[in-house]
């Protein structure tokens, strides 16, 4: 009993370290690029001279079906932000910091439950290498967990995956949950275009597989089907079709394979390495049953069809890799509980390990606050004289130009923010929000 509250109050601080740490990148990350669009009901991708604030459910309604019909197809991922931008940002920092978590804790229990394998004492531990692994192999954290319309789109949908996953591999679940679990499975097919599928799939399979040996309800194809349809509104979006263009799957497919394999092996080289290690211990030794293969199998595949579905795409943003790194390292730490359950030296290890690492961190950690840092003044300046500006009644502003940021785990690296020219589409939303005429950029 005492060690078991013992692990509780263990794994409890590693979710609070993990939220203090994730909070203060968000405290120090403002608003960018798309984010002031979504502070309206969408109308156009400029601004129209008649821009109205969102202000109830039926708002939010009406600008997700212009976004579906002018800019994309993606309303889960586009309305977390549109309610987001209705708020202060502190109502953001704090739910995106919670949800981060909720990533990490899903990651971790998701793994457990598909290979029936329960370390308790150890979650704390498990925990904090997860953190680990994610904030090094999740792409572009500033664009992906930090700016607000990037994490809608990433790190939110990808909670809404694993939220589903989690409940769908739960086969005690009542029936009396379908309701949710429906609206839960439309919304996650809607989430975006390549992880949507890939998770859609690993459910096909996941579900076949146990259907066959009767421990999954039956009932469960319903929340496919419902997943199918949120993808299929998705993707009909006339939007996506017009902005994407002409686009040939088949056209030079041997090429986009060859470089798709060459981006996933740049990006997960050490993961693939770790995975093929533990995999070939674990079948060397007769540590792995036939099921958990089978099921490691699963999440492998879904992996996969992260990368590969983007032969569909013409552009290929590392922040799209968002749902592949989350997929593998959920196989990488189903691979890691294995062994460690069975070699006890190598739990010693590891928790040693924790230390080195965590030194590393550190340093990555204390050059990326300062670098997010440096920014947020920069902004926050901005944001003062743009308010001191409607104050006074001026309506023509003159803004210092951003310093480049030094790494991807600050959401301005990359992303469309303040231009010198007034008429650029980013200085004509900042100045829509602000409430001024015509802002400018200088040197």
């Amino acid at each position: 009993m005492i060690a078991s509250r013992k692990s509780l109050f263990n794994y409890l601080l590693v979710c609070i370290a993990i939220f203090i740490l994730i909070y203060i990148l968000n405290y120090f990350t403002l608003y960018t690029s798309d984010d002031f669009v979504y502070r309206y009901i969408y109308k156009d991708s400029m601004p129209t001279g008649n821009e109205e604030i969102v202000k109830n459910i039926f708002d939010l309604i009406t600008s997700q079906v212009n976004h579906w019909k002018i800019w994309n197809g993606r309303f889960t991922a586009h309305s977390i932000v549109q309610i987001f931008m209705q708020f202060d940002k502190l109502y953001f920092n704090i739910f995106n910091s919670f949800i981060f978590v909720m990533l990490v804790a899903l990651i971790e229990r998701i793994s457990s439950n598909i290979i029936k394998v329960y370390p308790e004492k150890l979650r704390a531990i498990y925990l904090t290498i997860l953190f680990f692994m994610l904030w090094w192999f999740l792409p572009e954290i500033g664009k992906t967990v930090l700016w607000v319309s990037g994490s809608g789109n990433y790190l939110w949908t990808a909670v809404i995956d694993l939220l589903w996953i989690y409940l769908f591999t739960k086969s005690d679940i009542s029936k009396k949950c379908l309701p949710l679990t429906l609206m839960l499975a439309f919304f996650m097919g809607a989430g975006n275009e390549n992880t949507s599928p890939a998770i859609i799939l690993w459910s096909v399979f996941y579900f076949s597989f146990h259907i066959l040996e009767q421990k999954i309800p039956m009932w469960k194809i319903v929340e496919i089907i419902s997943a199918i349809a949120g993808f299929i509104l998705m993707i009909s979006s006339p939007g996506s079709h017009q902005r994407a263009g002409e686009i040939s799957i088949f056209e030079n497919i041997k090429d986009k394979i060859v470089e798709l394999a060459q981006i996933s092996y740049t990006k997960y080289s050490l993961l693939y390495l770790i995975l093929a290690l533990l995999l070939t211990y674990l079948i060397a030794m007769k540590q792995i049953k036939r099921e958990q293969l089978i099921e490691i199998g699963f999440m492998v595949i879904a992996h996969l069809a992260c990368i590969y579905s983007l032969i569909a795409s013409n552009e290929k943003p590392d922040r799209v890799f968002f749902g592949a790194s989350m997929l593998l390292c959920l196989v990488v730490m189903q691979l890691l509980k294995l062994t460690l359950e069975q070699v006890r030296r190598l739990k010693i290890i590891s928790i040693i390990l924790i230390f080195p690492i965590l030194i590393k961190f550190g340093l990555s950690y204390a050059s990326v606050i300062q670098d997010n840092y440096e920014t947020y003044i920069q902004v926050k300046n901005q944001y003062s004289q743009l308010i001191e500006a409607k104050k006074s009644g001026q309506k023509n502003v003159v803004l210092k130009l951003l310093k480049k940021p030094r790494y991807s785990y600050n959401a301005y690296q990359g992303t469309n923010n303040l231009h010198k020219e007034s008429d650029a589409w980013f200085n004509q939303w900042m100045a829509v929000y602000f409430g001024v005429k015509r802002i400018e950029g200088e040197e």
